[in-house]
């Protein structure tokens, strides 16, 4: 099976633009705008390990460089999370995105490969490398490449969401189609959403 290399393909940020317009969406996972709009461009602002809030214009950001996790998971650990313990703020920082002298970790960035890294270090981080390894593994003992990993992570979610489904049917019943349903009145019929809602609805009412 050939390697799958999880690379950016697509910037995770977009260019810095000229101060005097305004963009319409932050380039940061949860940046919201701030009411503080000087004459060089509006400011957003971002809350990010231990409730620090930077603030930060998109002249600000500089593009971060290629990178892959396909033969290096271990390196994922260190800069997804910067509430992990294994945080590495020097090579996030230094070697991949910082603003204004803050490392920006890989949880916070808007970029297509992210589903893929956030389920796979969730994973990795869940028990321990070698367990990992043990459930991502051939038979022989060799390494499942990136996309044997990810495909893998696919279709366990998709079992886990057809259960879930299955129980909101059996719990809710009748009502199910009043409960489930989208915000113009549709009963939803994607088993992502339906799991979603019902592990909600679950949440709420403990």
């Amino acid at each position: 099976m050939t390697p799958t290399n999880a690379i950016l393909t697509e910037t995770t940020l977009t260019n810095a633009i000229p101060t005097n317009t305004t963009p319409t969406n932050a380039t940061l996972t949860n940046a919201i705008p701030t009411n503080d709009t000087p004459m060089n461009g509006m400011v957003y602002k971002l809350t990010i390990g231990c409730g620090q809030v930077i603030k930060y214009r998109y002249s600000d950001v500089r593009e971060p460089r290629q990178i892959s996790f396909a033969t290096n998971i271990p390196r994922l650990d260190h800069i997804w999370d910067d509430d992990c313990i294994n945080w590495d703020p020097v090579d996030c920082g230094k070697n991949l995105l910082e603003i204004n002298g803050t490392a920006i970790a890989v949880r916070y960035w808007q970029e297509k490969l992210w589903t893929e890294w956030k389920y796979v270090i969730e994973r990795y981080c869940s028990s321990t490398p070698d367990n990992f390894w043990e459930e991502f593994s051939f038979s022989n003992g060799q390494r499942f490449h990136w996309k044997a990993i990810t495909d893998r992570l696919r279709y366990l979610r998709s079992e886990q969401e057809q259960k879930l489904v299955d129980i909101a049917n059996a719990e809710y019943g009748e009502r199910f189609s009043q409960v489930f349903v989208n915000n113009r009145g549709k009963v939803l019929s994607d088993k992502s959403a339906i799991a979603r809602r019902y592990l909600t609805l679950s949440n709420n009412s403990t």
